[in-house]
């Protein structure tokens, strides 16, 4: 059996250590980690009320019992904000200060004005465990990656402390628990529940850094592959995507054709209406592209205002009728967003696979050479490789 005041005291010391190493995470990462702040906050409000917990024999009951109960609920509000800040969801929700609120008052009053310590456990206990099980909704159900087994088992973790919280509320309100309700009678419930809470407290603040660590090796791993303004794969990515292509041909003897596709008078764009027009007119460029060659193609951003398209299994000639059409089509995209009186074409150069060719070099120099003909033969065109050999 513990020394219930000694290890409700070594609970709150390793919640304030969990703080610390999280203020030292956000450090290491220059805040680049939403949510850490306030999870820390939380670690170290619960860390607090449980060292005054700890001292309930010496302290007036306004420390060791109100101020407790309070900083938990303050904690777990933290909890459920970081969580909130993670998902990427607003963060405010004024159910929970309001519950927060009406807590406070029935603790105070419960425990100076009518003591009463059969409400107070049922009513706070209670409210502790719907805190706890809200977060655990919203890491099992809300926001993005909800395949993430380390978030799902983050919730579960939640859950399993919101069912500790509902169970002691429970059990101290029936004629078994009388025995315990003294804060340091020691007993099978009384350890295994402050196990429990020390145990899930502790792992639920490693998850949620391993969380935020998963999310930003995620991020950074999206960022080296996509083109941050467009969303569409980036010049490194859809080069690799080639030479992945040209493998598969070599296996399977197919046709492989690219598309160089080039914005025309691009830089007129950003003179007459600005910069940020010119990037929303890529935006929505790389927008069509991808709507177009969905399913029959991968489009990304080569540089500038150049896009690169791979056409697994289409010939030169195909290759020619789909850079048409998704020249018509890019004609008839909505960029009255960009500007009203907008106007926007493209200028394409279309190259195939050579027999014997290992490596998208060649190609990509051969389809760029093509581009350069279009725009020699007045933009506005498409135009392919044995056109521009033939010229």
């Amino acid at each position: 059996m513990f020394h219930v005041p000694s290890f409700v005291y070594v609970i709150g010391l390793i919640s304030l250590l969990n703080g610390v190493i999280l203020v030292l995470l956000t450090r290491a990462t220059n805040n680049a980690l939403r949510g850490i702040q306030a999870w820390a906050g939380g670690s170290f409000l619960v860390g607090v009320g449980f060292v005054f917990a700890s001292f309930r024999e010496v302290l007036p009951e306004t420390l060791s019992i109100i101020l407790p109960y309070l900083t938990a609920a303050l904690g777990l509000t933290l909890y459920y904000r970081a969580v909130r800040q993670l998902l990427g969801q607003p963060e405010k929700d004024l159910r929970l200060w309001a519950g927060n609120l009406l807590a406070a008052l029935a603790l105070a009053y419960t425990t100076l004005l009518a003591p009463d310590f059969e409400l107070r456990t049922l009513l706070l206990s209670g409210w502790l465990g719907a805190l706890a099980l809200v977060i655990g909704l919203n890491l099992s159900h809300g926001g993005p990656h909800r395949h993430d087994y380390v978030r799902f088992l983050s919730g579960v973790g939640f859950f399993v402390l919101g069912f500790l919280l509902f169970l002691r509320a429970a059990f101290y309100l029936t004629p078994f628990g009388a025995a315990q309700r003294d804060f340091n009678a020691t007993g099978f419930f009384q350890d295994a529940a402050l196990s429990g809470v020390l145990i899930v407290s502790t792992l639920l603040t490693f998850s949620y850094a391993l969380m935020h660590i998963e999310r930003l090796t995620s991020t950074l791993g999206w960022q080296a592959h996509m083109d941050g303004l467009t969303h569409i794969p980036n010049r490194r990515s859809i080069v690799e995507r080639l030479d992945l292509e040209i493998l598969k041909c070599g296996t399977d003897s197919t046709p492989l054709s690219i598309l160089m596709i080039d914005s025309d008078h691009f830089k007129d764009i950003n003179d007459t209406y600005g910069h940020p027009a010119g990037d929303r007119t890529l935006q929505a460029l790389a927008a069509c592209m991808q709507a177009h060659l969905r399913g029959s193609g991968t489009v990304g951003r080569y540089g500038g205002e150049e896009f690169l398209a791979i056409l697994p299994g289409v010939s030169l000639a195909g290759a020619i009728q789909v850079a048409g059409r998704l020249r018509a089509g890019l004609k008839e995209c909505l960029l009255a967003e960009v500007e009203e009186s907008l106007v926007v074409t493209v200028s394409t150069g279309a190259a195939e696979l050579l027999a014997g060719e290992t490596d998208g070099a060649g190609l990509i120099l051969r389809a760029d050479d093509a581009l350069y003909a279009a725009k020699q033969a007045g933009r506005d065109c498409v135009r392919p490789e044995r056109e521009m050999k033939g010229g």
